[in-house]
């Protein structure tokens, strides 16, 4: 097993340093936790760290700490396991065949080794293909490993040349390259890439899948983990289907650029061919080898045009942690953790950095440290800022408080249509004063039911057109979603809406484009378009072209809204208000974000919103600044301007003389 050690740390000698560091007590009473550890003897101590450890501490593990029996601190060093080494190693031979329609490359692999996946190495080529993969043990009979997997070099980051095999010993692999386009592709090298047959170092970790939304575009699993800051190896999925290929993301909640956002941990491909050595009842595993720094994270499945993956069960390994130190005396040491406020030990401890490795030692149970001096949550957050004018606001909803703590607000699509595009217009006032809030963008969405009319065109026969009226104009929408009940069909429907420009006149604003089709046995009914761009208005339309063909039925018509909320900490004293809907205010500048982390990681309350209040009718420049155009009313302010202008100029042009012949 290979092991690395933290950089911060390294391992401590009792030769040359003294073990513990304070001659002062140990200030326990800033550590929420301990445990406690039995050493035997004089000498190196190895503790594994359980999840209850990892889950109380630091993402970092900075706030560790170890005390003797005599309450001194103990230098000590963190160790992390490492996954069995990666070998890539070129084939014993390689054969080139062109075809028709496919390159064909037979490769003799020479090792007895576990073959996981096949690396492409084809220069400075810019290609697309689909690859399939065969396995025999003789050259001659072959059994199919992949099919249609996705390989390209579209140059920057469009690359995808890595193809996953089942962990396996291969003999003879044959990878054919289909010719789209009729290309011919030229690879320099086919690496393999092996695992050495040994012992992996990691462990199982309980998951529960806490929430799950299909969607024709995706299947999104919310997963609970038994704690934080675990090293994940892997994800193994469990599902009946028996030949798919997905994109698979596995993101988590952090606090960057001043808000909260879903930040991608790792990006792969989930398939199954269908093959011999892809039984259905089989686990997939998803390399991770990554920190999960939450409890939570969301596993998004990208089902494109196709049903939603059914997913059974979600399993994963993690990569165990120790702490190792020196003992001087036998006796009880206590570990310490939970402390957002310590910083990182400078531990003077690498003189043992290659000694052997002592037996591991398991530390009690985790619980709560009965010296701990608990403190304010978040006491450095201020409970309000600075004074507000709400005069150019024209909406608002009351936040009912009902405890004091970090609040978090779901703000619901009249809010979203409403305010700024970028949300800089959102205020949260109490008492006459701001109380400072970071913004949360989710990756999630939830469903609006709009009503489809069916509008037929009489200029266009052929074309089937509905109109779909959303519950606000200004949404940001992401996609829109649809039930097909026509039983085979194939068309592209687009998005759209009719804009009037500053003259008057009709102009079509196209918003998304998709090809849906249904074929027989196909299960699914339900298709998806995404928009490219927020629709302007409450009134949007969807057509398409039907040919020859009977037009198809659309019913169940959905749009999905991305699911924003608000992260703020207020106290139970006194009414809330959310402010929104004021085009000129700039966006607020808080000191939250030097503690987003902080406010994300808190256990947060649900507060609910009160009704809608209009406050004022927007004024025509307000009108103007959010939906970004004026159209006839920002025309006739323009035309009263000129108008008074004119009649300025009249009155300073000279008079004319009078008429020549007149006598007094």
């Amino acid at each position: 097993m290979r092991t690395r050690l933290l950089p911060a740390v390294l391992l401590v000698s009792a030769a040359t340093i003294v073990p513990t560091l304070r001659t002062e007590p140990f200030p326990a009473s800033a550590w929420q936790f301990r445990q406690e550890v039995t050493v035997p003897g004089p000498g190196p101590v190895r503790i594994a760290l359980p999840v209850e450890t990892l889950d109380a501490a630091r993402a970092d593990l900075s706030d560790l700490r170890i005390v003797d029996e005599n309450g001194a601190e103990v230098a000590f060093a963190l160790e992390r396991t490492e996954p069995p080494a990666v070998r890539r190693r070129a084939p014993e031979s390689m054969d080139e065949t062109v075809e028709d329609n496919a390159t064909v490359f037979v490769l003799k692999t020479g090792t007895d080794d576990p073959i996981t996946g096949l690396e492409i190495d084809a220069g400075r080529q810019d290609f697309t293909s689909r690859a399939t993969v065969e396995a025999s043990e003789d050259g001659t009979t072959w059994r199919q490993l992949g099919r249609n997997l996705p390989l390209y070099d579209r140059g920057s980051q469009l690359r995808a040349l890595h193809l996953n095999l089942p962990a396996n010993s291969y003999a003879f692999l044959r990878l054919t390259l289909d010719r789209l386009g009729g290309l011919h592709i030229a690879l320099q090298e086919i690496s393999l890439i092996t695992h050495p047959v040994q012992a992996d170092p990691s462990e199982p970790v309980a998951i529960r899948i806490a929430s799950r939304e299909a969607t024709p575009g995706e299947t999104r699993l919310t997963l609970a983990l038994p704690g934080a800051n675990l090293q994940l190896a892997a994800l193994e999925l469990t599902t009946p289907e028996p030949v798919f290929n997905r994109p698979v993301r596995l993101l988590h909640r952090s606090f960057q650029d001043e808000s909260i956002r879903e930040v991608t941990i790792v990006q792969r491909q989930l398939w199954r061919s269908g093959g011999h050595d892809q039984a259905p009842a089989a686990p997939l595993a998803i390399p991770v080898e990554r920190l999960a720094p939450a409890r939570e994270l969301i596993l998004v499945v990208d089902n494109g045009d196709s049903p939603p993956l059914a997913l059974q069960g979600v399993s994963a390994q993690r990569r165990p942690v120790f702490a190792v130190f020196y003992a001087t005396t036998a006796g009880t040491h206590t570990l310490y953790a939970g402390n957002p406020k310590a910083t990182a030990p400078q531990y003077d401890v690498g003189a043992l950095a290659g000694a052997p490795q002592p037996p591991c030692t398991a530390p009690g149970p985790l619980g709560p440290n009965p010296a701990f001096q608990p403190a304010e949550s978040l006491p450095e957050i201020p409970a309000l800022g600075a004074p507000l004018d709400v005069a150019p606001w024209s909406w608002r909803r009351t936040v009912r408080i009902n405890a004091s703590g970090v609040q978090q607000v779901e703000l619901d699509p009249a809010v979203l249509s409403r305010a700024q595009d970028g949300l800089g217009d959102l205020r949260l006032v109490s008492d006459g004063r701001q109380v400072p809030y970071v913004i949360e963008r989710t990756s999630r969405t939830r469903p609006l039911a709009v009503n489809a009319t069916p509008v037929p065109d009489p200029a266009r026969t052929r074309v089937s057109r509905w109109r779909l009226a959303l519950p606000y104009s200004r949404l940001p929408l992401t996609r829109l979603t649809a039930r097909v009940s026509t039983p085979l069909f194939q068309r592209t429907v687009r998005l759209y809406e009719d804009l009037e420009d500053d003259r008057g006149y009709v102009s079509r604003r196209w918003l998304g484009e998709a090809t849906w089709s249904r074929t027989p046995g196909q299960r699914g009914m339900s298709f998806a378009l995404n928009l490219n761009q927020t629709p302007e208005t409450a009134t949007v339309w969807l057509e398409t072209d039907n040919g020859d063909n009977p037009a198809i039925a659309l019913d169940d018509v959905s749009v999905s809204c991305p699911v924003t909320r608000l992260l703020f900490k207020c106290a139970n004293d006194g009414p809330v208000f959310l402010y929104y809907g004021s085009a000129r205010a700039p966006a607020p500048q808080y000191d939250l974000s030097l503690v987003g982390a902080q406010l994300l990681a808190a256990d947060k309350l649900l507060p609910e919103c009160g009704p809608e209040e209009a406050l004022k009718t927007p004024s025509l420049a307000d009108t103007i600044a959010v939906a970004g155009r004026g159209g006839v009313l920002f025309w006739a302010m323009l035309g009263l301007v000129v108008l008074v202008l004119l009649l300025v100029i009249a009155r300073l042009l000279p008079k004319a003389p009078p008429a020549k012949g007149t006598e007094d």
